[in-house]
């Protein structure tokens, strides 16, 4: 029978580690490290194109948010490929003036089941100064 300290592992490895170098991590460590803490960064020109095209922010999300590392990098490489096959659809509410919600219906996004709904809103975030906060234009989205 083996001893409970023989079946679990910590997660760095014991030995010295010289300082600069990074620890030995275990593969479960690792595992969580890449897919919780590696971020998928579209092509500038892509992302910084039109502040009202929800298909940048959505594409971004799920390079992100997919389990499927040959997905996100596919999303990376081709991502005007990406974008084209989208289809974005505005829903039209029943409501007079400039008081309507601009929302949007996407559909093909990658790695999804159903079409997306989206819509703008406001994030509160500090400013980069750090002594004050201000608005930032977001696109929020939901299944």
């Amino acid at each position: 029978m083996q001893s409970f300290a023989a079946v679990t592992r910590p997660a760095f490895d014991t030995e010295q580690v010289v300082m600069g170098q990074k620890p030995r991590l275990t593969p479960e460590v690792e595992h969580l490290l890449a897919t919780n803490c590696d971020e998928t960064v579209l092509p500038a020109q892509f992302t910084e194109n039109d502040p009202l095209d929800v298909r940048p922010a959505l594409l971004t999300f799920m390079a992100n948010a997919t389990p499927n590392k040959e997905l996100a990098a596919d999303i990376r490489d081709n991502v005007q490929k990406h974008a084209a096959t989208m289809e974005v659809s505005m829903i039209n509410h029943l409501v007079a003036g400039d008081e309507r919600p601009l929302e949007f219906t996407v559909s093909n996004v990658p790695d999804t089941v159903s079409p997306v709904k989206s819509k703008l809103a406001y994030i509160q975030v500090p400013s980069e100064s750090g002594t004050a906060t201000e608005l930032q234009l977001v696109w929020k989205v939901r299944h």
